[in-house]
């Protein structure tokens, strides 16, 4: 009994880091931007990215002989649609408080393609109460930071205006 145990453990032990990482992963699948760069994500490529990370962990429940009895992924897949629709709600939300603006195209691509990612990396760095989140989120802020920095449309706005803005 104890031996067939002990199979079992050294079968899935070494799985274990790799299971972490999908599960975190997933976690990092759910935001507005990718935290891995700076680009837009949509619901549809977050519920792409959440079911290649339910197919990776599936993939490892099999190797190691897992089975799923109480239909984990199932109710996980289930849950895909959910997880990845807040993403499409939020950007409506952007959509709608940039039309209250009234801030020309110009503006608008560079409020939501280089300021808003650093705001909001910034926001979900300090939020978070998960360390390996925090790190990754600090990179992902720091990624944006770069790219704000780098935009030529922020080189082009003068020190007063940046002020002015950060002053309203």
């Amino acid at each position: 009994m104890l031996s067939r145990a002990y199979k079992a453990y050294s079968k899935c032990f070494p799985l274990h880091p790799t299971c972490r990482e999908q599960l975190q992963a997933i976690a990092e699948e759910v935001h507005p931007f990718s935290p891995a760069q700076t680009a837009r994500t949509t619901a549809d490529s977050v519920a792409v990215g959440l079911e290649k990370r339910a197919q990776a962990i599936k993939l490892l429940a099999v190797d190691a002989g897992i089975e799923d009895k109480h239909s984990a992924m199932k109710k996980f897949r289930a849950q895909i649609a959910s997880l990845s629709s807040h993403i499409r709600v939020w950007w409506l939300w952007v959509e709608i408080v940039l039309l209250d603006l009234s801030v020309d195209t110009t503006t608008q691509h560079w409020l939501k393609e280089s300021l808003l990612p650093v705001l909001y990396w910034h926001h979900q760095m300090h939020k978070t109460q998960n360390c390996a989140h925090r790190i990754d989120y600090r990179d992902a802020w720091q990624r944006a930071v770069r790219h704000f920095e780098a935009d030529p449309f922020r080189l082009g706005l003068s020190t007063s205006k940046l002020e002015l803005g950060a002053m309203e």
